[in-house]
């Protein structure tokens, strides 16, 4: 099977983009941080607040099994059909036709499993049960949201998506809580349009697919010889594991906090874990790029490639990590200035989840490494296993110790499947992402903290977080500069001060 490339792939786009990702990142991590940490906690009650995320966690899930992993199909195989003249031999109406199915399937499950998950959760969540059918709006959104992102971005196109998720659909989302505080809409309003936001951008993706002149929706099954379509068959089925196995490592405490605590404390969790994962905006700017990247690399059998990237985004991710880590850290009484009083209760979820992201960016992107190889198939049953880690401890700590159990689970759980798969791609290629300045970064950060922590706290909690975030920065930022810990981020700052002499 012969693989269709462009004449070119230019770092010169991989910058571009990544510049134009990073910036609608953080810009939506703002309205995010004026969303969730200020919007939905003061506007809005907490088992309202709380019934958001379950619906969003409950539909992600069950998106995965929708998708029937058309997202990952498309990222390794959609160079090989990459042909503009021939409408790029019908992968797209492939790629819909398979997510439509896997789609009505899904909704059909959730129709049968709807009574007992009433049972289950009447008692602790009871306005989830009330509004269960907003599931399936969700969930078409959802889907296909992803199926038209994941195609534009294997066609190198990352930043109009990025745009319309992380930064429109946060300004629609602000709107509607302005709305329904000045009582123009009820919760049920709120809730209704709330949901039609998530739709806006999945129809924009949509027209934007359709002007870059990319939607064809005409069939061609020509290229699927039957070797080639076991290839991907077989792909799909093991990577549909993983990907579902991911999902719910990442969303299933807030499902289990909905069934053995309530909705009430589902919006104290989210707002701490919005709050930590702040830290992991660079490894996804970084991830969108990268991706279809790794998955040519792989096709060129270029491992020198593959592990150049490996160790450059590990040191670069720890860095700002740990920068940003810091930042939330040395702030985190500060924070709770701006909440109603019960959300202090989410203080060491900020930290167990924020100290996980950590782990999870400083080792790089050995996921994706491996779910792009040939041994994807591997990555199928790391995340298995990785479900039951987090199922179990979830189950075991959240009645012990509430929503800072289920947040000691996620990190047991991402040391846990980082360990693996650092060993197995150390094991099968020889690769390993860490230096001594990984330690030196680290080390770094804690004399960074332990000088912060030493300013006398303020009474006014805006200047307190100025000037602990100052210091922090006035420290951080020029020891990794003059240790020369990151040749890329050293690039980054020469830059900015030739641009700012």
């Amino acid at each position: 099977m012969k693989l269709l490339l462009p004449e070119s792939i230019k770092v010169g786009i991989v910058v571009r983009q990544s510049i134009s990702n990073s910036v609608w990142a953080y810009l939506g991590m703002a309205l995010g941080y004026v969303n969730v940490i200020l919007l939905f906690p003061n506007l809005m009650d907490a088992g309202q607040f709380g019934l958001t995320r379950i619906l969003l966690a409950v539909s992600m899930i069950a998106g995965q099994f929708s998708q029937l992993s058309v997202v990952n199909i498309t990222i390794k195989f959609f160079p090989y059909f990459r042909n503009e003249e021939k409408k790029h031999n019908g992968f797209l109406f492939g790629a819909l036709l398979l997510t439509g199915i896997g789609t009505l399937l899904t909704c059909l499950g959730l129709l049968v499993l709807k009574a007992p998950i009433v049972h289950a959760y009447i008692e602790k969540s009871e306005l989830f049960v009330e509004n269960y059918n907003y599931l399936f709006l969700f969930l078409i959104f959802t889907v296909f949201y992803n199926v038209f992102d994941s195609y534009c971005r294997s066609l190198f196109k990352t930043t109009f998506q990025q745009f319309t998720k992380e930064v429109l659909l946060r300004v629609l989302i602000a709107g509607l809580l302005v709305a329904y505080y000045f009582d123009w809409i009820d919760f049920d309003g709120f809730l209704f349009w709330y949901v039609l936001a998530y739709g806006s951008s999945t129809v924009l993706v949509l027209l934007y697919t359709i002007k870059l002149g990319q939607f064809f929706l005409k069939p061609n099954f020509s290229m699927l010889t039957k070797k080639f379509l076991k290839e991907i068959g077989s792909y799909g089925v093991f990577t549909i594991l993983s990907t579902v196995s991911i999902m719910l490592v990442n969303r299933i405490d807030v499902v289990l906090i909905g069934y053995f605590i309530g909705l009430d404390d589902i919006a104290i969790y989210s707002v701490s874990f919005y709050v930590a994962t702040v830290v992991a905006i660079p490894a996804r700017a970084i991830h969108l790029i990268v991706s279809p990247i790794i998955a040519e690399s792989w096709k060129q059998n270029n491992l020198e490639k593959i592990s150049e990237l490996y160790s450059k985004t590990a040191i670069n991710q720890l860095v700002m990590g740990l920068l940003l880590f810091l930042g939330i850290w040395v702030n985190v009484e500060n924070l709770f200035h701006m909440l109603p009083s019960e959300y202090a209760n989410g203080k060491y979820v900020i930290l167990f989840i924020g100290l996980a992201r950590l782990i999870n960016m400083a080792a790089g992107i050995n996921g994706l490494i491996i779910l792009t190889s040939k041994w994807y198939r591997y990555d199928m049953f790391f995340n298995l296993f990785l479900v039951v880690v987090v199922i179990v401890t979830d189950v075991i700590f959240i009645p012990l110790y509430g929503i800072d159990g289920a947040a000691l689970a996620s990190l047991v759980t991402i040391v846990v499947f980082n360990i693996i798969k650092f060993s197995f791609l150390k094991i099968k290629c020889g690769m390993q992402p860490f230096t001594t300045k990984s330690l030196l970064a680290i080390l770094i950060a804690a004399l960074t903290f332990f000088v912060v922590s030493k300013i006398p706290v303020s009474q006014n909690f805006i200047v307190d977080i100025l000037a602990r975030s100052t210091v922090a920065t006035v420290l951080f930022v020029p020891l990794v500069y003059f240790l020369k810990i990151s040749e890329d981020i050293n690039s980054v700052i020469e830059k900015f001060l030739r641009i700012n002499k």
